[in-house]
């Protein structure tokens, strides 16, 4: 045992050292664990940009998504955030919107619930109004009492949340059903609910036929309408804003793609919200613009859905189209998304009286 003393101080001192370089190695790596003071406190492991140890309390905290699989308060997976992304580019991006986010005005980003209390809130479009409100339900996964799968076939998503507050959000994306004249009759009957019985719409642009042809989007969208009489995505097009507006008296918010090839169906939103300001009298329509941050924070696109992509900037020759019309890159730093979920929850908050 005397031969074994010198390994015993050694395996001591070596402890020791760790024990003093624990703080240097969280430091090194950047890991930063932010206690919520809020009462859904849980622990908030992120990745810090800047190597200063973040200080959260509940009224100064960013609502962030910064996990990719998202859980319901019994432990269920929700969905997988899509468009997930590393690398330098990306860090970079995040260290820009770490600085972005923090010279918003309260409450921008840190209200303690996302919707008013008691109200109903549905939300409808592409993929990009799913990745702006997968976004929504991961920042506020730890307020959330119930999620339901509601999807019962054809095809997209659908799903609803009930808050903590009794607030109920229903997200229906890429449905087959907006492209049949009988659009409305169906959205009724697929939510089993009346759609004045919301007291706001959230509606981004459809896929169109053109834009899609050859895309995997429309040969399975071409193959279950099949099996629908009234629904043609080739010969009918979806419903615009002032389709909507027309059928629903309530709160509108048209958002926009953060594909630039969207914009003109903002633009036209745009002039639909004035028209009807105009002729009806109607103030109760509002457009975002969902690339309105990218000339501060750079584009950051990625079409990477499943696997771990790059952030590609403007003019980035290795990517397989312009980052323009891309997704947007969300991950541990946060991403575009984050900031039009934000958005439409100000305005939905200001437009539902």
């Amino acid at each position: 045992s005397m031969q074994r003393a010198p390994f015993d101080i050694l395996y001591i001192g070596l402890a020791a050292l760790t024990l003093l370089l624990i703080p240097y190695i969280y430091q090194y790596e950047n890991v930063t664990i932010t206690k919520s003071t809020s009462s859904n406190a849980s622990m908030d492991v992120r990745r810090n940009t800047e190597n200063t140890t973040a200080v959260t309390t509940a009224s100064e905290e960013f609502y962030f998504c910064t996990v990719p699989d998202p859980r319901s308060p019994n432990g269920e997976p929700m969905f997988d955030i899509e468009f997930q992304c590393s690398g330098d580019a990306y860090i970079q991006f995040g260290r820009k919107l770490d600085e972005f986010s923090s010279a918003l005005p309260a409450p921008i980003g840190r209200r303690p619930l996302p919707l008013q209390d008691n109200t109903a809130v549905f939300a409808i479009g592409n993929s990009h109004i799913r990745q702006i409100f997968y976004e929504l339900v991961c920042q506020y996964s730890g307020k959330i009492e119930t999620f339901h799968d509601e999807f019962t076939g054809g095809f997209g998503e659908h799903f609803s949340v009930k808050f903590r507050n009794n607030a109920t959000l229903v997200v229906m994306t890429n449905s087959l059903f907006v492209y049949s004249p009988n659009w409305l009759e169906h959205l009724e009957s697929v939510t089993k609910r009346k759609l004045s019985s919301f007291d706001a719409i959230v509606l981004g642009k459809f896929n169109g036929y053109k834009e899609s042809r050859g895309t995997i989007f429309a040969a399975a969208i071409q193959n279950i309408s099949a099996g629908y009489s009234d629904v043609n995505f080739q010969i009918t097009p979806a419903p615009k804003l002032h389709n909507l507006a027309a059928v629903y008296r309530g709160p509108l918010i048209y958002v926009g793609m953060f594909a630039k090839y969207g914009q003109q169906q903002k633009d036209e939103s745009i002039i639909t919200m004035k028209e009807e300001r105009r002729k009806n009298n109607r103030a109760n329509i509002y457009v975002i613009d969902a690339r309105k941050n990218i000339k501060a924070l750079g584009e950051c696109g990625s079409d990477d859905k499943y696997t771990m992509g790059r952030c590609h900037e403007s003019g980035d020759v290795n990517a397989n189209r312009e980052s323009e019309n891309m997704h947007r890159c969300v991950g541990e730093f946060g991403g575009h998304p984050d900031l039009i979920a934000w958005e439409v929850v100000e305005q939905l908050h200001q437009i539902i009286s």
